[in-house]
């Protein structure tokens, strides 16, 4: 559905389960100069609505900003592609409309996409009590072994729900996952659908570190984040649900020790000391986590596709048993989401 408003010409497509957005009419979006920094920021109102507040983060594709929903009187996280280049745009589009049909506790939810003269914007709902991963392990350093293994699940069940419908999210890092205070402990929730697609195994462009089609462009389409790429990402493979999931296990690396394996003074500089570290054994854990948990992780982790644990659903169902086996009991909410991942059904179809 799309309403225009004649004075300004914005056009706001409202997501419904059954509508579909024509992405081939935003062809302007890309093809003139986004908006700046200094264009945007507190005060600014987008498509007459939208209030922007707070900048939350900024990003390859655009900000994200907390904003005031004039109409409804809520607070939601509106990102504004700044990206000028065609390539970026029509990904960043792409993600948007994969992302819309999404629904899944442990995901962000999508809730518009708007258009405006020269830019768009896409608005998300707004968690309370939200912290993104990255600024809580700066702030804390590791987590207790017990909490990392909780947010790790989290994680876990929602890249398992984006694998059984064919899609990867291709940016899987701490500064994607918001930590949200719920029902007495922190729950992981996946954010950032700029890179989300399909999953093809034939697919032999966009692939790799680099998208094909931005290279035509500028050196600007870095399809992800090098240091949680797997080895074979590195190499050039087109990315895949095993490589989200390699993903979230460096992240569980990270929250367990308070850095990642190739922390220290031999650390990556390059891609292919980067490449030659991932070859390297994972450095061991202390003995504060325990044995099971550390011999899940260590598979993970392992250099080679082939050796690790083949989807999330797996390496979620071996590490929930690891942390039983350790006396680890998990919570109500959390044992129902895992139980989701855990479904041997057939992907739905989004309507």
């Amino acid at each position: 559905m799309g309403i225009m408003n004649s004075s300004t010409g914005n056009t706001l497509c409202v997501f419904g389960p059954h509508e579909l957005i024509d992405l081939e009419q935003s062809t302007q979006l890309i093809s003139g100069r986004g908006p700046s920094a200094a264009e945007l920021g507190p005060g600014k109102v987008i498509a007459e609505r939208y209030r922007l507040e707070n900048c939350l983060g900024k990003g390859a594709f655009g900000d994200v900003y907390e904003a005031f929903d004039t109409c409804s009187e809520t607070k939601v996280a509106l990102k504004v592609l700044t990206a000028t280049n065609e390539a970026m745009g029509w990904r960043f589009r792409r993600g948007m409309a994969l992302a819309r049909n999404l629904k899944h506790p442990n995901l962000v939810a999508t809730r518009r996409l708007g258009q405006g003269r020269g830019y768009c914007y896409v608005v998300m709902d707004l968690p309370r009590k939200a912290q993104d991963l990255s600024s809580t392990l700066d702030l804390e350093g590791r987590l207790p072994w017990q909490e990392a293994v909780s947010l790790a699940l989290d994680l876990l069940a929602a890249l398992d729900y984006l694998d059984r419908r064919g899609l990867v999210h291709r940016d899987v890092k701490p500064s994607n996952v918001l930590c949200i205070e719920r029902r007495g402990r922190r729950h992981g929730v996946l954010i950032d659908f700029d890179l989300l697609r399909t999953w093809d195994k034939s697919r032999s462009c966009d692939s790799g570190i680099w998208d094909a089609a931005a290279l035509t462009v500028d050196h600007s389409g870095s399809a992800g984040t090098p240091m949680f790429m797997s080895l074979d990402r590195i190499q050039g493979a087109a990315a895949s649900p095993a490589d989200d999931t390699f993903a979230a296990a460096l992240i569980l690396y990270k929250m367990l020790t308070g850095q990642m394996p190739t922390d220290g003074p031999d650390a990556p500089r390059t891609l292919r000391e980067l490449e030659l570290a991932r070859l390297r054994p994972c450095p061991p854990l202390d003995d504060l986590i325990p044995a099971e948990v550390q011999r899940v992780l260590e598979r993970a982790l392992a250099p080679h596709r082939q050796q690790r644990y083949p989807t999330a659903g797996k390496l979620a169902r071996a590490l929930s048993k690891a942390a039983h086996a350790a006396g680890y009991s998990f919570g109500r909410n959390t044992t129902v989401i895992l139980r989701r991942s855990q479904l041997d059904l057939p992907a739905r179809q989004a309507s």
